[in-house]
């Protein structure tokens, strides 16, 4: 009896949490991110910045003080948390500096307080800071002649003056000027020299180039579209989309009509809830191409 009554418990539970979630869905407790700029990785021990916009029911501004963002190292324990600040003047939009303190395969996501709990984005590779290395400085060829130089005319001057203690009347004047000659030389000489062209080493990582459809792929994380939209079959987080939108595992639309749509859905269609995303038109021919793979 007592295990049928714990079962029973049980299962209200889990089924109040359920209708709980949905309620709070479907009453506006939800918010799309979108992550202005892609980057391809970035660099341990030096600061990366993100900035992404945050809409409430994929529209309106959200305006909070407690967006964080949260990224984990696969395959090690390495964690950090990071406290988004708004930007002056434009509601909904945040900026983060995050430092990771590892090269690897950061898996990370932003919190803006609504659902989902923490919106993931697209894997982020960060590779190790590379040694700057620079040259020790060159001795100076143009220093080194005139040093040359004045050691001749310090030489030229013994000489001379041997010959002036012989009464050459000549002797006298020419033993003067090598002596000029030789501190010339040897004033020039004190030039320390130019120094080596510093070299500073670059990663060694080129990002591997993506095809239109893996980028596309990414960008419909990071534009947040996983949040509105379900597309099967793919390398998609789970468990996020609340199918606000359809269900895009095939998509008859033309690749024309896709443009215009990406670019401004509201052109096409003024009662849309999707907003604007200022897609550029890179941006825009990637996600068409992971939107019609696999039709």
């Amino acid at each position: 009896m007592q295990r049928t009554m714990l079962r029973i418990g049980l299962l209200l539970g889990l089924a109040c949490l359920f209708l709980s979630a949905a309620g709070s869905a479907s009453a506006g407790g939800w918010a799309v991110i979108t992550l202005t700029h892609l980057p391809d990785y970035a660099v341990a021990g030096q600061p990366a910045g993100f900035e992404f916009v945050i809409r409430q029911h994929g529209r309106t501004p959200w305006v909070s003080d407690m967006v964080l963002v949260k990224a984990i190292r696969v395959g090690s324990s390495d964690a950090l948390t990071g406290k988004a600040e708004s930007v002056s003047g434009t509601p909904g939009t945040y900026r983060v500096q995050i430092t990771f303190p590892a090269a690897g395969l950061w898996r990370w996501s932003v919190s803006s307080g609504l659902y989902p709990d923490f919106q993931p984005m697209p894997d982020l590779t960060v590779v190790a800071a590379a040694a700057s290395t620079a040259g020790a400085p060159l001795p100076n060829r143009a220093a080194l002649l005139s040093g040359a130089a004045g050691l001749a005319g310090a030489l030229l001057f013994a000489v001379l003056l041997i010959l002036r203690r012989s009464r050459a009347r000549q002797a006298a004047a020419l033993s003067l000027v090598c002596l000029a000659l030789g501190l010339a030389g040897f004033s020039l000489a004190a030039d320390p020299g130019q120094p080596a062209q510093s070299t500073a080493a670059i990663p060694a990582y080129t990002p591997a180039p993506l095809s239109q459809a893996a980028l596309g792929e990414r960008l419909f994380i990071a534009k947040g579209c996983i949040v509105c939209h379900s597309k099967t079959a793919s390398g998609l987080p789970v468990n996020v989309s609340l199918d606000m939108g359809p269900n895009l595992t095939k998509v008859d639309k033309d690749a024309q009509y896709l443009k215009y749509w990406l670019a401004d859905p509201s052109e096409l269609k003024p009662e849309t809830t999707m907003p604007k995303l200022g897609l550029s038109g890179e941006e825009i021919q990637a996600l068409i191409a992971f939107l019609k793979a696999g039709n």
